[in-house]
């Protein structure tokens, strides 16, 4: 059983990272073509605020997102026991959470909302024990959509959801 939840984490982060790098340049052309006016309000409003703008937060979950993608492949390429396999997936899902915590502490708007609840969901999916054969809860997959959706307006392509 845990051996399929390994396996279903690690396609899971390859398929995700692989999109992702894909939304690099979707991402950088929309921030070449100008940003729209909802994320030029958010980015104001968390300047004045003195807090990060949504496009900062938005960078840096992509940038932590990333960081966990390259570490699962790398530690899938050896010769690992399951048990290792089970510890690696659950530290570098601990770091993701971690990561996405502090980022979402550096603003005060949705994002860093959207941010807070997919770092609180996350990490009990890690700490669940059939990780493999539970879906995303709701407010996991609802704020997973939002964030998408308002890091897209920051214009930065991320895809949490």
């Amino acid at each position: 059983m845990k051996y399929v939840r390994t396996i279903s984490a690690v396609l899971l982060a390859v398929s995700l990272a692989s999109v992702s790098a894909c939304g690099d340049k979707d991402g950088d052309s929309t921030a070449a073509s100008g940003p729209s006016t909802a994320a030029s309000a958010g980015q104001s409003s968390a300047a004045a605020a003195g807090g990060a703008s949504d496009r900062e937060l938005c960078e840096g979950a992509k940038a932590a997102y990333q960081t966990f993608a390259t570490t699962l492949g790398q530690s899938m390429s050896g010769n690992s026991s399951e048990a290792e396999i089970d510890e690696m997936l659950t530290k570098a899902g601990n770091d993701l959470t971690s990561a996405l915590t502090a980022i979402a502490a550096k603003g005060s708007g949705q994002v860093a909302v959207d941010l807070k609840v997919v770092a609180t969901e996350m990490a009990k999916q890690v700490a669940d024990e059939s990780l493999a054969e539970s879906e995303d809860s709701p407010a996991l997959t609802e704020a997973s959509k939002r964030l998408d959706k308002a890091c897209e307006a920051a214009g930065v392509a991320t895809s949490f959801s």
